[in-house]
């Protein structure tokens, strides 16, 4: 009697990891990356927006994803999430070179968003630029 338990048990945790699975995999499997191109951003802590690139949202995934290509600044920059309001949707996490990083987000799903670029507190340089991908949907 146990071991038909056991048995019957171990096929439903098998089935409902396998819908967890594929149900994973279809949601994710439309989400994009989108690139962003930032230019002139001067130093000092100041950030751009690129409102000619946008990302469509499709999930409620609670993360937003950014990868950089590449970058002028010496201290480094930050990157987040922006609606078309420029208002931020993301937390500002490091822009690092062929690196992933994931930053808290608290965008809506089914619209669209922006990446901006923010150059560090102390970078001297001005007209930085930086290109990066990123999504509003977690990668």
């Amino acid at each position: 009697m146990k071991t038909a338990r056991a048995n019957k048990f171990r096929s439903m945790l098998v089935s409902v990891a396998a819908l967890l699975a594929v149900g994973t995999a279809s949601v994710l499997a439309g989400a994009n990356w989108s690139q962003a191109d930032v230019t002139g951003t001067p130093g000092g802590g100041s950030y751009r927006v690129d409102y000619g690139h946008a990302d469509y949202k499709i999930t409620s995934a609670a993360k937003a994803s950014f990868n950089g290509d590449y970058m002028t600044a010496h201290l480094g920059g930050q990157v987040a999430l922006f609606d078309g309001n420029g208002n931020r949707q993301s937390d500002w996490v490091g822009l690092w070179i062929n690196q992933t990083w994931r930053a808290s987000s608290w965008a809506s799903v089914y619209k669209y968003y922006y990446g901006g670029y923010k150059t560090n507190t102390y970078e001297p340089n001005n007209g930085q630029v930086a290109r990066f991908h990123f999504s509003s949907d977690m990668l």
